[in-house]
């Protein structure tokens, strides 16, 4: 049981959770309210300004259209948005703040409003049921922050960019060594890349050479990429897989007929750490269909339908495990023959969408990219003796162990350095 006391004058507002927020105000401490105003530049329409949607854990993501009804408002290089813009447009939902720079250090005030110790603050005065929770402006005006001298403000905030500086050279690290897989099998296998091809203007093209109706797929660039050659023999994808089958989403709920089975979406690809299985769909499948359909230790999923806006459809993932998963329509599993190393053939198709092969075997329908299957199928893998082949896996394999803990030491090091500057700011 705890007993706290304060003047009638210094409530906030008629319930006890209001002055149990303030109980641990130091001298140090600074009413929010005090340190912010608020600023509402409203945006013209016209300026080419990114748009932002501010996350309740403190993350931020970029919007994929400035098409929103409602007014739009401008924050600046100053207010708390991400270092990379220099705006953003928010919603009126968001208020925006400038800070007074003269008492408080924006990058201090941004790690103090971002500790777990202000994260639990907020969490105590959110409104709101299920669903969408809300904070009042004025409810979080009215929380104080520790706002030591500008001298320790400063020390706090070059010991956090210091973390940033490690923590951005390992990263750097990881995607050199993840760059080095691309050149190291493309080298072994003797494919020569070529420099990307601009055509100015207009170029001319017989319709009897034309292969298929698009500008794009009949570029130099694009008939390279369908042409792959090497040192080594090629075949054909399809001349080296032994089955094949498309993916299944299945029904919601079982029945009768019906088998509930995990099933593995493109979002759970997971670049060098190959496959995530947290957040796994479970879809009722047609229990006659699972045998052909699970997934076996081998197998190669390949992602037909989906990619990004700056992202090719085609990414790869490999099953290494005996796991008795399906995966979705989105996807299609290729089963590779006997004296191949399925593995090898998951890694080269890997590098075929690192570079950029896959751009030049897609289509696009709306807001969705998709393989052409009959050109993906046909594509040049050079197939080396299996000795080589499983070299070539092996180093990959060593180059891949390093980035995961190369990874592992950023994650080691933000953990490290968050505790760090949470124990100095609260």
């Amino acid at each position: 049981m705890r007993t706290v006391v304060t003047h009638y004058r210094d409530l906030a507002r008629w319930d006890v959770k209001s002055f149990l927020l303030f109980s641990n105000i130091g001298a140090d401490h600074v009413r929010l309210g005090t340190l912010l105003r608020k600023k509402q530049n409203q945006w013209n329409g016209t300026d080419d300004v990114p748009m932002l949607s501010l996350h309740f854990g403190g993350e931020f993501s970029q919007r994929e259209s400035n098409q929103i009804k409602g007014q739009l408002f401008v924050a600046d290089k100053g207010d708390i948005i991400p270092d990379q813009y220099s705006r953003a447009l928010f919603t009126a939902e968001f208020p925006i703040y400038e800070i007074d720079t003269s008492v408080i250090h924006p990058v201090y005030l941004q790690l103090y409003l971002q500790s777990s110790a202000f994260k639990n603050l907020i969490n105590s005065i959110v409104s709101g049921a299920s669903g969408r929770k809300r904070v009042k402006p004025s409810d979080f005006e009215s929380l104080f922050v520790r706002v030591p001298a500008m001298n320790i403000q400063e020390g706090i905030v070059n010991d956090w960019h210091k973390a940033q500086m490690e923590v951005h050279g390992l990263k750097k690290s990881a995607s050199d060594l993840e760059s080095s897989i691309d050149r190291f099998v493309l080298s072994e296998l003797g494919i020569q890349l070529k420099e990307p091809q601009k055509n100015d203007g207009a170029f001319v093209v017989h319709f009897s050479d034309l292969e298929r109706w698009g500008v794009d797929f009949n570029t130099i660039n694009a008939k390279t990429a369908r042409n792959i050659k090497g040192k080594y023999k090629s075949k054909k994808l399809f001349e080296i897989t032994r089955a094949t089958c498309g993916g299944k989403w299945g029904d919601e709920k079982p029945t009768k007929n019906s088998t509930v089975l995990k099933i593995l979406r493109a979002t759970n690809f997971d670049g060098i750490n190959n496959i995530n299985l947290s957040n796994i769909a479970e879809r009722a499948i047609k229990t006659s269909e699972i045998p052909n359909f699970v997934l076996k230790k081998g197998d190669i999923i390949v992602e037909k339908s989906g990619g990004g806006e700056k992202t090719p459809v085609g990414r790869v993932a490999f099953i290494d495990l005996d796991i008795h998963y399906g995966y979705s329509n989105f996807l299609q599993k290729i089963s590779i023959v006997e004296g191949v190393n399925p593995k090898f053939v998951y890694i080269t198709l890997g590098t075929y969408h690192s570079v950029g092969f896959t751009k030049y075997l897609q289509m696009n329908t709306t807001g969705l990219r998709n393989l052409i299957m009959e050109d993906y199928w046909s594509v040049n893998i050079p197939i080396p003796p299996l000795l080589k082949q499983n070299e070539i896996v092996a180093k990959v394999e060593i180059i891949k162990k390093r980035i995961i803990d190369i990874q592992n030491q950023v994650i080691d090091k933000l953990q490290s350095a968050k505790a760090d500057i949470e124990k100095a700011i609260i």
